[in-house]
């Protein structure tokens, strides 16, 4: 926060747009919201129920300072009428998640990141931990390591290692487990489009993540949870997500051995809006909410179905050269990268 306030200062946005619900995502809400800036907060409403995770403390605190606030579901928007946030401030949009997905996959397809690691096409599991509850534990990292051998009992496991979690395994005397493993790849974490890849093609996923449920879900991977609740309801909806308790082993791998006992799906499931045109709608949007800044008239704002038809594709750089010279001198577009 410190770091980055004098930054807004100086270029003193009309908007701060966040994403997500990570510790940057509440630190600029709370420097933008203290100087007066609205904020706009893109996968608004997600609550898990698990007061324990850090991520759900920065999604209530965010939403709760933010003046737009753009929902991947309707059960999102549902949870934001019941804390009290006006129906007018919300604007059900997707998922930008798929959005770069989308973009980004057949990049990932051509990767090929598990063949490249001898992994057998959709013969594989890949597997994340990262959430404190999993690795930060001795004991409950070596029960999850333990339960990453008997997934290696049933098939070839690549495992992307974050930096916590290889400290957490050598700390709880699992690492040297796993890595003796023949049946176990153990991976330093990659880039975006090697993971996509991997994930892709595996047969099925465990993992903590929350993002990931989201992707599998489209990508049409089975995803195996390790947590007993998440902030992504509708990919359990659609059938493409198990919650298993990461407390009990048997659990988690009775949840295998019926994804496996299963045929792979045919495709991915695509809850609503979930299209690749999230960003689209997000622009629509923002462009209507500038337009009625400029204009004076911010309580003003409606945005109908026909404003996301109009502008799909377009972007933000094209509405703003299709302003008036007048209007343009007062709307300028910043995009900071953290």
């Amino acid at each position: 926060m410190t770091a980055l306030e004098p930054i807004v200062v100086a270029q003193s946005p009309d908007l701060t747009l966040v994403v997500g619900d990570v510790n940057s995502t509440l630190a600029a809400a709370l420097v933008s919201v203290k100087l007066g800036i609205p904020i706009a907060h893109i996968e608004s409403g997600l609550r898990s129920g698990d007061w324990g995770m850090p991520e759900e403390i920065n999604r209530m605190v965010t939403d709760r300072v933010s003046r737009l606030l753009f929902t991947t579901s309707a059960s999102a928007t549902t949870q934001l009428l019941r804390e009290g946030v006006p129906d007018e401030w919300q604007y059900f949009v997707g998922n930008t998640m798929i959005d770069c997905m989308e973009t980004t996959l057949p990049i990932a397809a051509r990767r090929a990141a598990g063949a490249g690691l001898g992994l057998p096409p959709r013969g594989y599991a890949l597997v994340t931990l990262h959430r404190p509850s999993n690795v930060d534990h001795p004991r409950q990292m070596k029960r999850m390591a333990g339960v990453i051998t008997q997934i290696a009992g049933r098939l070839p496991v690549a495992f992307p290692v974050h930096a916590r979690t290889a400290s957490a395994l050598e700390a709880a005397g699992a690492l040297s487990e796993l890595e003796q493993n023949p049946a176990v790849s153990l991976l330093p974490p990659p880039g975006y489009v090697d993971f996509l890849s991997l994930m892709a093609e595996a047969r099925l996923v465990l993992t903590d993540s929350g993002g990931i449920q989201a992707e599998t879900c489209v990508a049409g991977t089975p995803c195996i949870t390790a947590r007993t609740t998440t902030e992504w309801a509708e990919t359990l909806e659609a059938g493409m997500n198990t919650l298993a308790d990461p407390y009990n082993p048997e659990a988690i791998l009775d949840v295998v051995d019926v994804v496996l006992d299963q045929p792979l799906p045919q495709a991915g499931v695509r809850p609503p809006l979930w299209d690749g045109h999230a960003a689209d709608r997000i622009v629509t949007v923002i462009a209507e909410w500038a337009k009625c800044a400029v204009q004076g008239g911010i309580d003003d704002l409606r945005i109908t179905r026909g404003h996301f038809a109009a502008t799909r594709r377009r972007g933000l750089a094209h509405w703003h050269r299709s302003l008036s010279r007048r209007d343009r001198n007062h709307i300028h577009i910043h995009i900071l990268r953290s």
